[in-house]
């Protein structure tokens, strides 16, 4: 299990939570929800590469379930005609960044120098 409190310290994962957080760390993903969903649990994850996309998150009580339900409002409204285009990154640019094919070895020497 995961605490998705931002103040939380994460130890001793389970595999699952550490492939999770490996996976949204790989592709800069944050997770939305941040109020308890079912007592004092996260269970509903809303999971997003761009933050500018999710501009609210309410999470309410209904007397049909011990669930909260959540609410996600987008920045972006799906039902529009436009279709929009991804924005064009510049080579140079941080997304256009591969860390696999860094060469750790010569940057921790450049930073050794001191």
């Amino acid at each position: 299990s995961i605490t998705w409190n931002p103040a939380s310290e994460l130890t001793s994962l389970s595999d699952s939570a550490e492939l999770l957080l490996e996976f949204m760390s790989e592709h800069l993903s944050s997770q939305f929800i941040a109020t308890p969903t079912r007592k004092d649990n996260i269970l509903d994850l809303f999971i997003s590469n761009s933050a500018a996309l999710v501009s609210h998150v309410l999470a309410s009580d209904t007397g049909m379930s011990d669930h909260r339900i959540i609410e996600i409002f987008l920045s972006h409204d799906p039902c529009q005609p436009n279709i929009s285009t991804p924005p064009a990154f510049q080579e140079q640019s941080f997304r256009s960044l591969d860390f696999a094919k860094a060469d750790y070895d010569q940057i921790n020497s450049l930073l050794s120098r001191g």
